[in-house]
């Protein structure tokens, strides 16, 4: 497919690094490694987002990981520079037993004060905030299906019966999906996204990254390209994002 940016994605942009992560456990292994080094700011967006995820389920990781909530109180604590913004899906009382009970209170009112937690409700009547991106620095980012919530967790065997596939005593069905880590242009267009929904959610700029000192793929990251052109499609409707 040939990309055409203003036609079929919102920028064109090149990758210096890509990789497609298979599965949850595989992209919230990602996410720490990558998560754990940033030094200005991490951004989430999502449908859903529960501080209570465990990240390394399968102990694959060379440090230890607290669930994601500790784990972001931990950063910003270690590294004053820091400033972590979550973004998520103010959602309809439908899904409330899917999800974080009253997630404002229990991870938003008790984290710590470079992180900022907002609920967005700024999309048109019946619709809901389906974007699921994480970026670090604005030089990393992840994009695709998967959000960093509950029930998400599986490996690419997707066994019938895995013992670690449980969220807060509850056994749930395997669960496939994907997401793309890139590195370079297509983490500062997500971040230039992410901001345009902080300022359209909150009325606030959120803390912009300087450019000096990013952040480096790590090693222990595959590579599946290099120097390939990355299409940003921005799955907003037109309400107040322009």
């Amino acid at each position: 497919m040939i990309i055409r940016e203003g036609e079929n994605c919102w920028v064109k942009t090149r990758a210096d690094r890509a990789t497609f992560l298979i599965d949850a456990a595989n992209y919230f292994e990602a996410f720490a490694l990558v998560a754990q080094q940033a030094r200005q700011t991490i951004y989430i967006a999502g449908w859903d987002f529960d501080s209570r995820l465990v990240l390394d389920r399968r102990g694959k990781l060379p440090f230890s990981v607290a669930p994601l909530g500790d784990f972001l109180n931990q950063l910003a604590r270690s590294n004053r520079d820091l400033h972590i913004y979550v973004l998520t899906w103010d959602y309809h009382l439908v899904f409330l037993h899917e999800r974080q009970f009253w997630p404002k209170i229990q991870f938003g009112w008790t984290s710590h004060r470079r992180i900022h937690f907002q609920l967005d409700d700024q999309h048109p009547v019946g619709g809901s905030h389906h974007q699921k991106i994480a970026v670090i620095d604005d030089a990393i980012a992840f994009c695709g299906g998967l959000d960093l919530t509950s029930n998400r967790w599986d490996t690419s065997a997707h066994r019938p019966s895995d013992p670690r596939r449980t969220d807060w005593l509850t056994d749930y069905k395997p669960f496939h999906d994907v997401q793309l880590a890139v590195g370079g242009e297509p983490a500062k267009a997500l971040g230039n996204l992410f901001r345009l929904r902080w300022q359209s959610a909150v009325g606030k700029k959120a803390v912009q990254p300087s450019e000096s000192s990013p952040t480096q793929w790590p090693a222990a990251l595959r590579t599946d390209s290099q120097g390939c052109d990355v299409g940003v499609a921005r799955t907003a409707p037109s309400y107040k994002i322009q």
